[in-house]
């Protein structure tokens, strides 16, 4: 149960700390606009900062229990291995995007997230890189990766479970509803999951399961005023875009499932970040 009580408040934190700090300033559901995108790199790294710190101090352990690569292995090679494969997944999901965009007639944008840190990154490139090449992926690995499968055991669900938060999160984090969608599915899934590997009452984790889901409906529908007008709201290219972003989290997830090394999916993270910063300094027009 501790382990439990752990992931969930590290999960709480990565997402409700910087919710409430970018609500509060009244700036976190219309974040991408001209006036305050210099505004925006200084909350983006005093917040990378803060929960890097923070889930770092809660998740020591994960750095401890680790099982050790062997010796013969070099450490550098393999995660350049990870990484070419990883654009490989980037490059195949981007494929599949681009195929559904133009069956389903949808122009495919570059999402928010990512919109927003290429911008970001004209204000402040130094720090920027810092805290995306160092203090991201060590958060995100602990919390999609390290937090996650403290709880969850079982190999598939894992890597499922991972992915989809991963994905989502990157496209559509600064939305209400699918915030409270991604809280409510991920204590969903740490509960039943609990509930599964300790008492084996499987009648108990459905009922628990189905009326998280209607409370999370309900909440979604208060918020929203219908559900059915949320949905038609949703933006099916942000949709679209996140499925590149679960693809890369299943494979990173899959990559900790292997290997249980904390370290090597953040050498892998950091080498992504820092590939994915040279491009967008390359590509910029100063």
């Amino acid at each position: 149960m501790k382990e439990l009580r752990k992931s969930l408040l590290t999960f709480v934190i990565y997402l409700l700390v910087p919710f409430i700090i970018l609500y509060t300033i009244k700036y976190g559901f219309n974040i991408v606009t001209k006036d305050n995108l210099q505004f925006a790199s200084v909350i983006n790294i005093i917040l990378d900062v803060i929960l890097f710190v923070t889930i770092v101090f809660l998740n020591k352990d994960i750095f401890k229990n680790r099982k050790r690569l062997d010796t013969k292995e070099d450490k550098i090679s393999l995660i350049i291995k990870i990484v070419i494969l990883m654009y490989a997944i980037k490059i195949v999901s981007g494929i599949v995007v681009g195929i559904l965009s133009f069956i389903l007639g949808v122009g495919i944008d570059t999402s928010n997230n990512q919109y927003l840190l290429e911008e970001m990154f004209k204000y402040y490139p130094v720090l920027m890189v810092m805290t995306g090449v160092i203090c991201a992926p060590v958060t995100e690995e602990l919390v999609f990766r390290g937090a996650i499968k403290r709880v969850i055991k079982n190999k598939k669900v894992f890597i499922i479970v991972s992915g989809l938060i991963f994905g989502l999160i990157h496209v559509l984090r600064y939305d209400l509803p699918v915030f409270i969608m991604l809280i409510g599915g991920y204590l969903i899934d740490m509960i039943v999951e609990s509930k599964l590997d300790r008492s084996k009452k499987i009648k108990l984790s459905i009922v628990t399961t189905l009326g998280m889901l209607l409370l999370i409906l309900f909440l979604i529908h208060i918020l929203s005023g219908s559900i059915v007008t949320y949905i038609l709201t949703i933006k099916l290219s942000e949709v679209l875009n996140s499925i590149v972003y679960i693809a890369v989290g299943c494979y990173f997830a899959y990559i900790y499932q292997k290997y249980d090394n904390i370290y090597v999916n953040i050498g892998a993270h950091m080498a992504n970040n820092l590939l994915s910063y040279i491009i967008i300094f390359t590509s910029m027009k100063f």
